[in-house]
């Protein structure tokens, strides 16, 4: 079972992008390694976003929206994604929309989102958000 499961990691990481660099030397390397040399890039943006929602001196609640659309936005495919790569962003981001799925909807939080002169472009909505938002950003 462990011999087979090595395998497929390193077949996936044939099928890697090439930051990983060569593989013949992963050869070595124990599943829970590959794995987590695989995810470092997935989760990067999560540290980023719990250091700027973490921080003390700035109110957090205007960069609510911002922060989770980078997440899901960090979360799309990239040609170099191998198969296991594609499975646990898809499943990260699900996770997230459904999570965070009624902050979009959430008046308060919207208001005080573009009250915050850093998002003055609306990045954070889609186009289908930002029209059904334009009478709530009027009144």
């Amino acid at each position: 079972m462990y011999s087979e499961i090595r395998q497929n990691v390193y077949n996936e990481l044939q099928l890697a992008p090439g930051w990983i660099g060569c593989t013949d030397h992963l050869i070595n390397l124990s599943v829970h390694d590959v794995v987590r040399k695989l995810d470092e890039n997935i989760l990067e943006p999560f540290e980023a976003a719990t250091h700027k929602l973490a921080s003390d001196s700035s109110p957090t609640i205007s960069i609510v929206l911002p922060v989770i659309t980078t997440l899901i936005t960090s979360l799309e495919y990239r040609d170099a994604d191998s198969s296991f790569q594609e499975k646990v962003k898809d499943n990260l981001r699900l996770s997230i929309q459904e999570r965070f799925e009624e902050l979009y909807e959430d008046k308060l939080i919207l208001l005080c989102t573009v009250s915050d002169p850093r998002w003055k472009d609306f990045s954070f909505l889609n186009r289908s958000l930002y029209q059904s938002h334009n009478e709530t950003l009027v009144v």
